[in-house]
Parts: structure tokens; sequence; C-alpha cells
């Protein structure tokens, strides 16, 4: 009888440990809880050719973001202009895609933009996410007209909103 309620013991700790494991790492499920509402905090961006870095930005408080469960992206900017964007998550890479968002940047009288970006996610928690993604092309340069290296990157930091 003690070797059963050992037993019993060890399996309820193995469930217990195993459901907190899965349901702390589930992004998809963390970022529409509660309203689903997470306040843009910082945003990093650069451009770089050939890697001179052409332009680099990092704004705060950029606005408000509201996750929802159907993949739809509700971007609240500070200025309370407003963008409906997509998103979705892959568990197997631990990436998320957001779809809609414009990254653009002029240089020579060329403009580069990305409206879709896969973010590695780099740190999640129940309140703090960090977000990198990356992309790299060729492309031609307008300063020399020949084929370049291009690098956009980004990241998001967000903060769960109150």
């Amino acid at each position: 009888m003690a070797n059963s309620m050992i037993m019993k013991k060890r399996i309820f700790i193995t469930s217990l440990i195993s459901i907190l494991l899965l349901g702390c790492s589930n992004l998809e499920k963390i970022l529409p809880k509660d309203d689903g509402k997470w306040n843009l905090a910082r945003v990093v961006e650069e451009f770089a050719l050939d890697e001179g870095l052409i332009y680099q930005g990092d704004t705060t408080n950029l606005g408000t973001m509201t996750f929802a469960e159907d993949g739809l992206l509700t971007l609240v900017y500070a200025d309370s202009s407003e963008e409906k964007l997509r998103w979705s998550y892959d568990k197997s890479d631990d990436e998320v895609t957001v779809m809609g968002w414009e990254f653009s940047v002029e240089a020579g009288g060329a403009t580069f933009s990305r409206t879709e970006f896969v973010f590695r996610v780099q740190e999640s928690t129940a309140d703090t996410q960090l977000w990198q993604a990356e992309e790299r092309f060729t492309t031609l340069n307008p300063f020399t007209q020949l084929e370049s290296d291009a690098r956009i990157a980004v990241q998001w930091r967000l903060e769960k909103a109150n």
C-alpha cells in the first residue's frame, strides 16, 4: 500500500510538472490570455547594405497590441491611429509571424520595405516578450548600381498591459 501511494504521488507530481511546462511555453495561449493586450514597449529597427548601416531606429512606447485567438492583431499607436494585422505562432520553431506591419526605408532614391516578419522568440514569460526578426536578401544598391547584400533587422519588446 505504501508503494502504491508513493507511485501515485510520483505520477501526480510528474503530471503537474508536465502541465506547467507545456502551459508556460505555449505562446499561442499566453498572447491572447486575459484581454490579449500587450504594450509595444520598444521597437529597434536596422537596415544595412553590404554591412554598412543605412538606417537605425529605436522607438519606445509605440502603442498597444491586442492578440486575438483567431489570428487578428490590432495595433493602436500612441497617437490613437490603428492598424489591423494578422499573427500566427509556429510552436515547433518558436516563431511568431506578423503580417501587415510595414517596415520601409528610403536609401539613394530607392525604397526598401517588408510587410511580413517572422520573429524568433528570444524571451517569453507571462509578462514580457522579446522577439527578433532578421531578413537577408540580395538587391540592387542604389548608390553603386551593383548587387548588394541587404539586411533588415527588427526587435520588439512587449510588456503585458494592465
